[in-house]
């Protein structure tokens, strides 16, 4: 019995930690987006539609991941945004 509590107990805090990471994940993507679309416009139609995937996965708690080339161009994006302070507009 105490053994099935400790793996429902690991399993809860596994996930809290997965909920934290994609909390995180998600506001970056988010961030990406309102950066096109209110800054400079650098992902095509297919490269938003990719990330709204991802967006969503993270939200029900699965793990799917964008091509590298599109993560390549949201992190160079990211560094660009946290460097110059960039805020969406309101």
């Amino acid at each position: 019995m105490l053994n099935v509590l400790l793996l429902i107990g690991a399993k809860s805090n596994k996930i809290k930690n997965m909920e934290k990471f994609n909390s995180i994940r998600w506001f970056e993507l988010t961030i990406a987006l309102q950066y096109d679309s209110y800054g400079e416009k650098y992902l095509n139609a297919f490269e938003r539609m990719y990330i709204h995937k991802e967006r969503s996965e993270l939200l029900n708690l699965r793990n799917w991941k964008i091509p590298v080339s599109i993560e390549e161009k949201i992190k160079e994006k990211l560094n660009y945004i946290t460097t110059k302070n960039w805020q969406a507009p309101e």
